[in-house]
């Protein structure tokens, strides 16, 4: 076979990508490491031999996790899951501070309402709480224009 036949049969087709090394157990590709030379002792041989099945089954590991649909399903699940906790946590950290910001303006209202009643009683009450002269006279002024408007209005029928 030549090269580019080799390329068509590697699954993903000639356009997949580059031939990775294979991963260790830490999720890391393995270091190139020579193959034992000609003079190697036999406890070199199984080591190497060891690593390169570790190798090639973290290699078929790797594989499989990417080829099966229920294993890609369930990654995705966790990833939605994953993003949606994160969605809810935020937005519960900006309706919280929706409701501080609304009880603070609540609570400034309510003190502005009661300055300002405070301040109204003040102005219409004398020292003893009695209606000050010119509350009485402002009601006076009232109801000499509403009686002037009724007489007005009666005298033109």
């Amino acid at each position: 076979m030549t090269h580019a036949a080799n390329d068509e049969t590697r699954p993903g087709g000639p356009d997949s990508g580059p031939i990775r090394p294979p991963e260790t157990e830490t999720g890391l590709p393995s270091t190139a490491v020579p193959e034992p030379s000609g003079d190697a002792s036999p406890e070199e041989i199984e080591t190497d031999i060891a690593r390169t099945r570790r190798d090639l089954a973290n290699t078929v590991g790797a594989l499989s996790d990417k080829l099966d649909p229920k294993a890609q399903a369930d990654k995705q699940v966790d990833e939605l899951k994953s993003r949606a906790h994160e969605q809810k946590v935020r937005l519960q950290g900006q309706a919280e501070q929706a409701r501080e910001s609304a009880r603070s303006s609540v609570a400034q209202a309510r003190e502005s309402a009661r300055a300002s009643a405070a301040q109204a009683r003040s102005a219409a009450t004398d020292d003893q709480g009695r209606p000050s002269p010119v509350l009485w006279a402002a009601g006076g002024a009232a109801v000499g224009l509403l009686i002037a408007t009724v007489s007005l209005l009666a005298s033109r029928r």
